[in-house]
């Protein structure tokens, strides 16, 4: 990876993110295999919150690859704004990040009969009152490549928010013989959750995961 992870530019101001990147060692042994075969295995259970979700989350043994922990704290992301992050260059990287919508621009917003798709709705060039808002991986310079992954947030006419979960990789190469798909779905934020996520960055291989892999 050429650069670092600069957030994607977020339609809507956040009061706080707590980001921690670190990198990654390559394991001297085999990890064990509980999910899907690539960059990395996964557990796989039932969301005990929700009782209606699958958690898919990285197997612990991930986490003793990392080295070089990078901190940042109380960043507030303007409405349209890119704050590039500090990091030194690295081609593995663990992101974990947590970030809060201000509430005051939640409220001020009339709520909408909007149906919102990843895929459908211009991906991550698509801005809203509430997103996007998130990380740009595999960054390089003027962002000509790069890789958005990214919370879209919704209020409906009830007033109750809907937030999506993004990836977007129409722009991850000038190649034309690569995937340059936009996916993601809803996720379930329940009462009191922060909105998080976690990236993992192996070389050109992006790994994404919301609210602990609901």
């Amino acid at each position: 990876m050429e650069s670092t992870t600069p957030p994607k530019h977020s339609t809507t101001k956040t009061n706080k993110e707590e980001f921690c990147g670190v990198g990654l060692k390559r394991p001297t042994q085999k990890l064990p295999t509980l999910g899907r075969v690539g960059l990395l295995s996964w557990t796989i259970v039932l969301d005990k919150k929700t009782q209606s979700n699958i958690v898919q989350w990285p197997v612990e043994e991930i986490n003793r690859l990392r080295t070089n922990l990078t901190v940042f704290k109380d960043i507030t992301v303007e409405a349209g704004s890119l704050v590039p992050l500090n990091l030194p260059s690295a081609s593995q990287l663990d992101i974990v990040a947590e970030f809060e919508v201000d509430k005051k621009t939640v409220e001020r917003l009339n709520g909408a009969d909007i149906a919102y798709d990843c895929a459908k709705n211009g991906g991550a060039a698509q801005r809203g009152a509430l997103g996007p808002f998130g990380f740009s991986v595999l960054a390089h310079g003027g962002l000509v490549e790069h890789t958005p992954v990214y919370f879209y947030v919704v209020k409906g006419v009830d007033g109750n928010l809907k937030t999506f979960f993004c990836a977007d990789q129409s722009r991850s190469s000038n190649a034309n013989d690569v995937d340059k798909s936009i996916y993601g779905s809803i996720v379930p934020v329940l009462k009191g959750e922060k909105l998080s996520m976690r990236i993992l960055v192996d070389h050109s291989i992006v790994e994404s995961f919301a609210q602990q892999g609901r």
